[in-house]
């Protein structure tokens, strides 16, 4: 009996540790909170990316296979409205959909509530990790 077995392994976002990041390093756990969702999701969420920079693939997509740490994408959120009115990362998010990548780190970024958030609520946590929010496309 021949027993297969899957060489295939799930790819992962190479994920900045906070002291590693270049942008967003103390927002996690304040005024953002990080959720894991697909890539095809997040570019759902974030405004088109109309012009993609084959130069930026190449550097990011060399960064990636080498493990090297890179900033977890961000979606900046009116939790009044629920829609989605920033972005960051959708040149990150459109390279781990071609590299086969099943879910990336997103930084869902709250606008409203106080200038603080240090102690976040059972409330406040279920209503980001939904992230059901409207695309910043949509009016």
């Amino acid at each position: 009996m021949i027993k297969l077995t899957s060489l295939i392994q799930e790819i992962e976002y190479p994920l900045a540790g906070k002291d590693d990041r270049q942008s967003y390093q103390g927002y996690e756990g304040w005024k953002s909170k990080l959720v894991w969702m697909t890539p095809d999701k997040f570019l759902l969420l974030a405004a088109p990316l109309v012009y993609p920079s084959p130069e930026e693939f190449t550097d990011l997509e060399d960064k990636m296979k080498r493990g090297h740490p890179i900033d977890p994408l961000m979606l900046a959120i009116d939790p009044q409205r629920r829609k989605v009115i920033g972005h960051e990362g959708r040149h990150r998010a459109a390279l781990a959909k071609k590299m086969g990548m099943g879910k990336v780190p997103v930084l869902i970024h709250v606008h409203i509530w106080d200038k603080r958030v240090p102690n976040w609520t059972k409330a406040q946590h279920d209503f980001v990790d939904k992230a059901d929010f409207k695309s910043q496309s949509e009016f």
